[in-house]
């Protein structure tokens, strides 16, 4: 199945005027990535850590609004001294957010330049990504993931 989207692909990108797609490793073929077990560039243990303590403080912060929108202050006060240790952390996730949203939206960029090659694709989206990475190892060590 994925030989014949990968062919009806190649012939739809080159009929019409698609950019290149990013050059890609050995490694990057889901198939063989599982057979050797390497871990993935774009997703690490920091970055799932990350955004399942954004979607936590998320969560918190919608329920603390929708209490006060209802003006139900016990519920209000009772989800405040539940959730208080995730909500300080509320501007600090936000703000990490945005610079990993920066990063990813310059990798898309990248990703559908037309007038970039694949192999100098591959290599800045790598670049960004691993940079990426290393932002999300640094949140990965703060308080605020653990």
């Amino acid at each position: 199945g994925e030989m014949i989207i990968g062919a009806s692909d190649i012939m739809v990108s080159k009929a019409r005027d698609f950019p290149d797609r990013p050059a890609q490793k050995f490694m990057d073929n889901p198939i063989l990535r599982k057979m050797f077990q390497a871990s993935p560039i774009r997703n690490t243990k920091a970055s799932t850590a990350f955004y399942e303590r954004m979607k936590d403080v998320e969560q918190a912060h919608a329920d603390l609004s929708l209490s006060k929108k209802l003006q139900d202050w016990d519920r209000y006060k009772e989800i405040y001294e539940e959730k208080k240790d995730l909500l300080k952390w509320k501007g600090f996730i936000k703000k990490k957010q945005r610079i990993l949203n920066e990063l990813n939206k310059r990798i898309r960029v990248i990703r559908f330049d037309t007038r970039m090659g694949a192999d100098e694709k591959r290599e800045r989206m790598d670049q960004l990504y691993l940079l990426r990475n290393q932002i999300m190892d640094r949140i990965a060590e703060s308080p605020a993931l653990r």
